[in-house]
């Protein structure tokens, strides 16, 4: 009997300890989180989480990049490419022919309105990505309204997609790191946020568990 004891004892120790630990790396990097459940260590990528200011975020992550370009300059990898003011489709595209990525996802809005939404990107097509996002929402607005269930948000937006003032401010994008870093130096560019963190990926190498980007771009003010 005190043997049993003993054992659950030690194993309540270890659970408590696990978990004890996973809130203190939590409290210190926000950005991180465990998912026993799925056997995932979660990173957030695209804006600070917990104190840290913006400004230090962005610098710490853009080292991250330089560190990983300057070893492994011709690695393809994905990045979140967050603007600093919302541009439009025209002005987006440009930017990715110019700097030859592959972008596969985008953020649209319509500035300074709470809400928006993520458009899934084929071969880089941008226009048609955008189109099809554009034409669904449209179609959930209009219906909204037609049954009298449009808030406030519903019926800017609303109007938003008819005058076509939904903007884009964040890209998905694949790219050698080398590129990616190029990147940083490119007007209306905020923050290139790769997708890569040393310390989720030692600790899944360490549970056997899989790191997941987890995109959450701040949008322009």
């Amino acid at each position: 009997m005190r043997i049993k004891i003993a054992i659950l004892l030690v194993a309540l120790f270890t659970i408590i300890a696990y978990v004890t630990g996973a809130m203190a790396l939590e409290s210190k990097n926000q950005s991180l989180k465990f998912d026993n459940g799925e056997g995932e260590v979660k990173v957030f990528v695209g804006q600070p989480g917990g104190k840290e200011s913006m400004d230090l975020y962005k610098n710490r992550r853009i080292d991250v990049l330089k560190n990983q370009s300057s070893t492994e300059g011709s690695k393809i990898m994905e990045a979140l490419v967050v603007y600093d003011k919302y541009l439009t489709l025209q002005e987006t595209s440009t930017f990715a022919a110019k700097n030859d990525i592959n972008v596969k996802n985008m953020w649209i809005a319509e500035p300074g309105v709470q809400g928006g939404g993520i458009a899934t990107v084929n071969n880089t097509d941008l226009s048609a990505a955008y189109s099809t996002w554009i034409n669904e929402f449209l179609d959930y607005s209009e219906q909204k309204v037609s049954e009298d269930k449009a808030n406030d948000i519903t019926k800017s937006h609303y109007k938003a997609v008819q005058e076509d003032d939904f903007k884009i401010y964040a890209l998905l994008v694949s790219a050698p790191l080398d590129l990616l870093e190029d990147l940083i130096n490119e007007s209306n560019v905020w923050l290139v946020d790769l997708h890569y963190h040393s310390d989720a990926e030692k600790l899944a190498s360490q549970k056997g568990y899989k790191v997941k980007y987890i995109d959450v771009p701040e949008k322009p003010y």
